[in-house]
């Protein structure tokens, strides 16, 4: 750790350091710095698989639109739901005609994601100069595994430095460097947010190709000018009230990356002036902060599709498709 100590200021001490801000008190962490002694390298090298530790459990789409219509019926209005839809959605026999969407279930999710990191310290000097350096590199994985998610990751670069050197008796000068690289990418999909607030009976996100009607040639035809056809296998579903989902955006809707750099630089002088007056000391500081962040985006758009059912002898099959948006690369 880079951190040589934290103190706790409260009350008096706190103002008198900080002002009336630091009223309610003040942590003061302290970094590193150099010490008297000949050259230490120390290297740590972490990796480790994070593991959530549980997950929110929702209700299932049947459940869902059963107490969805008990709520309308609460409020004297017309169910929204047929028996006939909560008794098939129930069933889970055909989870493409009748959605129960779990966003949080294996299928999406890894059961964990990797953290790696590693520091190099550099720390020695005498009596005239001290000084102190670390350089660090941390790289963090994805939880997700749909479409473009695997490939989303933190990276972050790091190197910091200090260096106190007695130029004189009362003479002394402390400089402090510190530089950082962060880049982050990940496919544009609001996959939380959509976790918690999308209904499960809402949409089923991707539809296998063999589930349409063969002689349906108005909707291969349909399918067939789709750019997003996941796997050679399924295209992506979707209904006039739900022309994009999470799952689908995450194939097909692009990625972001985010960019930050920053430096800092800080060189100060203390003087002991005791030979002038008993007790005088000045200190002069210089300090110089840079920072720049962007963010690059891809941001495609994309068609979703709303199949029509029939069954025929027992066995569904699509017997139309509605299209709702366009493919549009960025």
């Amino acid at each position: 750790s880079e951190i040589d100590k934290v103190i706790i200021l409260k009350g008096v001490s706190a103002v008198a350091l900080y002002g009336s801000k630091a009223a309610k008190g003040v942590v003061m962490i302290t970094t590193k710095r150099g010490k008297v002694g000949d050259p230490t390298i120390s290297i740590r090298v972490n990796s480790g698989m994070l593991v959530p530790k549980a997950y929110p459990k929702y209700l299932g789409a049947a459940e869902y639109m059963a107490l969805y219509n008990e709520a309308m019926d609460n409020d004297g209005k017309d169910p929204m739901y047929s028996q006939e839809d909560i008794y098939f959605t129930s069933l889970g026999n055909n989870p493409y005609r009748y959605p129960d969407l779990n966003m949080y279930s294996s299928e999406y999710l890894k059961d964990m994601f990797n953290l790696s990191e590693g520091i190099a310290e550099i720390t020695g000097g005498n009596e005239r100069v001290k000084y102190y350096t670390s350089a660090g590199y941390l790289r963090q994985g994805s939880l997700l595994k749909v479409g473009n998610t695997p490939d989303d990751n933190v990276n972050r670069l790091f190197a910091r430095g200090n260096i106190d050197m007695k130029l004189h008796e009362n003479i002394n000068v402390r400089t402090d460097a510190n530089v950082t690289f962060y880049n982050a990418k990940a496919a544009r999909t609001s996959w939380w947010n959509n976790a918690a607030t999308l209904r499960p009976n809402r949409v089923a996100p991707l539809i296998p190709l063999s589930m349409i009607d063969p002689d349906d040639a108005n909707a291969w035809d349909a399918v067939n000018t789709s750019n997003h056809i996941i796997d050679g296998k399924y295209f992506l579903g979707g209904t006039q009230q739900q022309t994009t989902n999470p799952i689908a955006a995450a194939y097909a809707a692009g990625e972001a990356k985010y960019v930050s750099r920053q430096f800092q630089f800080n060189t100060g002088f203390d003087f002991n002036l005791r030979s002038l007056v008993d007790g005088l000391f000045l200190r002069a500081k210089y300090g110089i902060d840079y920072s720049t962040e962007y963010e690059q985006a891809y941001e495609n758009t994309y068609a979703v599709y709303a199949p029509s059912w029939n069954n025929y002898g027992g066995v569904d099959a699509i017997s139309g498709l509605a299209v709702y948006g366009v493919d549009r690369q960025a």
